[in-house]
């Protein structure tokens, strides 16, 4: 199919420069924009500890 494509584009007069920025702007487009895995994890779990809690759990207060 991408080879009919070329031809047409050829035969019309579509300039090899078009079908690239085509091409670039598909690739810059068509990206994720962020990564849902990490949010699949309890924000909890993500957390780290406050300071004061931490220093408080070792000494048993």
């Amino acid at each position: 199919m991408n080879q009919f494509q070329e031809w047409f584009d050829k035969l019309v007069g579509v300039a090899s420069e078009t079908y690239d920025r085509q091409r670039l702007a598909e690739s810059l487009f068509r990206r994720p924009l962020f990564d849902a895995a990490a949010f699949q994890t309890p924000a909890c779990w993500r957390r780290k500890a406050a300071p004061g809690l931490r220093r408080s759990m070792r000494t048993g207060r």
